[in-house]
């Protein structure tokens, strides 16, 4: 899978089993510590992430 971003980076299958392994080690889906672990600003890792709940990959939290 490889979906468009706004700022030209690819969403590749690796970088969204990188996501989604953070997601499953720290429960947690915040943009900044996501970033900080996959090595990503802050902003392109907010965009993968709406675009990973978008297509489903990931389940949105209960506030």
């Amino acid at each position: 899978m490889v979906l468009k971003l706004s700022q030209k980076i690819d969403i590749t299958d690796d970088l969204v089993y990188r996501i989604l392994d953070h997601f499953r080690r720290f429960k947690t889906d915040y943009a900044k510590s996501v970033g900080r672990d996959i090595e990503l600003n802050k902003r392109v890792v907010c965009e993968i992430l709406k675009k990973l709940y978008n297509e489903g990959y990931l389940e949105k939290r209960q506030s």
